[in-house]
């Protein structure tokens, strides 16, 4: 049987983005977007959780992403999970932390529009158009 590891979320930016360029050809930024859920309960009540998700783009996405979002702005992005692990250099203990590596993103607060630009990591101009009112084109 394959596996399959894919994750698309839409939800706001918690803070500014973190930009890292570690050589001329390797970028890389680390973000986290805020997705909330809300309900309603057997005898009505209304609840919400947010869950803070870190995610982190590479290349050409990184540095388009670092230039044109900030804290509290929304971003649709698809991408994969990537599970890291580390030993803790102050107590010894393995630690380990799950986070999405985004493959490409929507912009979704520009001025609506009928298409909007799917901005893929394939960078390869087959970027995919989207039909609908809820996103925005991205100029470039």
């Amino acid at each position: 049987m394959r596996n399959y590891n894919k994750v698309i979320l839409m939800g706001n930016l918690s803070q500014d983005p973190e930009y890292k360029e570690i050589s001329s050809t390797n970028r890389v930024t680390n973000f986290t977007i805020a997705v909330n859920r809300t309900w309603t309960g057997p005898e009505g009540q209304e609840g919400e959780e947010v869950s803070f998700i870190d995610c982190m783009a590479y290349g050409g996405l990184s540095k388009t992403i670092a230039d044109h979002f900030s804290k509290g702005r929304p971003i649709f992005v698809e991408g994969r999970l990537k599970q890291e692990k580390w030993t803790d250099k102050d107590t010894g203990k393995k630690q380990s932390r799950v986070r999405v590596v985004v493959e490409s993103f929507i912009f979704v607060d520009a001025k609506k529009s009928s298409n909007a630009k799917l901005i893929s990591a394939a960078g390869n101009g087959d970027d995919t158009t989207i039909e609908g009112d809820d996103f925005a084109t991205v100029v470039g």
